[in-house]
């Protein structure tokens, strides 16, 4: 059968029964289904949204939806290189549920770091370097963010470990759901640096970084790719985490139940297909979900720069927890006035009063059909 995807799925049927984990949408993978009449009766194609494995009842095909695919690996052993330091190195960075004991010594000193990191942070290059990306040193230093003036870099040779040299970086904690550090991200903040740009040390398929240290206490919540984009959109009024990547921990799906969420990662394929598959994942624990794209650059840090503070906090002032009703139903109406109906009625369902949103709705579903 062809490979199809999970937005696919979603432009040919984009009202599937769901039911817990379990989706059923229209099939449109044969011409024997593709003939039926589009109603519930006729959704035979059941999705499982933990894993994307899907299978017709009614025409018989079966796989994975492709942003479920995995990148395969050659079973034969290789030696690769590494760059942790042999300490650091007892942190695995496979996916696991949990951490194993014989890791913990490394995951001790790792947070023994973080901790010296942060300290470091006040007044540091690393604080400069963030503040030229328009975040404030609050803001970094509210979200636990760190200073590496040494970050080492070590290499295996013949048996032996060597130090290949140090760079300046800035330190961001990753934590899993109950706020404990599982791994550092770190980003070079000189031109200049050894090795990749963005390092992670630890395991960040266990984690996510916070905007702020309350960030999950928010009834709003935005879910980004990296931690300055995550902490871009705190300085606008939206509390975010980051992902460190386009996976989310397993975790994730639970501790977002009944949030309203904006899927923030970036203007690009893999942040499109990871917003998809976001949504795939929440949908059956939080039923008020908003693909917030960026506007005019690859992601929310750039967007930043590019807009400047004040103008990026006015456009997304209506999606923050902040505002009241009246003001959020005012702003609301402005976007389904321009056509903008999902912002609209993702920013509507935020509000509080029950009989202003029933009005708001009524009002914004006459516009809608008017204009369809």
């Amino acid at each position: 059968m062809e490979a199809v995807s999970l937005s696919q799925l979603e432009g040919h049927d984009p009202q599937p029964l769901r039911r817990g984990n379990r989706a059923r949408y229209l099939c449109p993978l044969s011409a024997e289904c593709r003939e039926k009449p589009r109603d519930n009766a006729h959704r035979s194609l059941s999705v499982e949204t933990a894993t994307g494995v899907f299978y017709c009842h009614r025409c018989g095909e079966k796989g994975k939806l492709r942003e479920f695919w995995e990148e395969r690996k050659d079973t034969k052993p290789l030696v690769k290189k590494t760059h942790l330091r042999p300490v650091a190195a007892l942190v695995s960075r496979a996916i696991v549920k949990e951490i194993k004991p014989e890791k913990k010594a490394g995951l001790k000193i790792l947070r023994e770091r973080m901790t010296a990191f942060a300290e470091a942070f006040k007044g540091s290059p690393a604080a400069e370097y963030l503040a030229g990306r328009k975040i404030s040193a609050e803001t970094a230093r509210a979200a636990g963010c760190g200073y590496a003036g040494s970050w080492e870099h070590w290499e295996k040779k013949n048996e032996e470990w060597t130090l290949s040299g140090t760079d300046r970086r800035a330190a961001f904690p990753v934590c899993d759901g109950e706020g404990k550090l599982v791994a550092v991200h770190t980003r070079a903040i000189d031109e200049k640096h050894i090795n990749s740009s963005k390092i992670t040390r630890g395991n960040k398929s266990l984690g996510v970084f916070h905007s702020s240290r309350d960030a999950f206490a928010s009834p709003v919540i935005a879910i980004c790719e990296g931690p300055v984009d995550a902490l871009a959109l705190q300085t606008c009024g939206v509390p975010a985490i980051a992902m460190i990547g386009t996976t989310a921990p397993e975790w994730l799906a639970e501790k977002l139940a009944g949030k309203a969420v904006m899927l923030a990662t970036d203007a690009d394929k893999a942040g499109d297909d990871a917003a998809m598959k976001l949504k795939f994942a929440l949908q059956p624990r939080t039923k008020n979900i908003f693909r917030l794209r960026p506007l005019a650059a690859k992601d929310w840090a750039e967007e930043l720069e590019i807009a400047g503070v004040e103008n990026l906090r006015e456009y997304l002032l209506p999606f923050s927890p902040r505002i009241d009703d009246a003001a959020r139903v005012n702003a609301a109406w402005q976007f389904a006035e321009q056509g903008f109906y999902d912002e609209a009625e993702f920013i509507a369902r935020l509000v509080k009063d029950t009989e202003l949103k029933k009005s708001f709705f009524s009002l914004v579903h006459r516009e809608h059909l008017k204009a369809a």
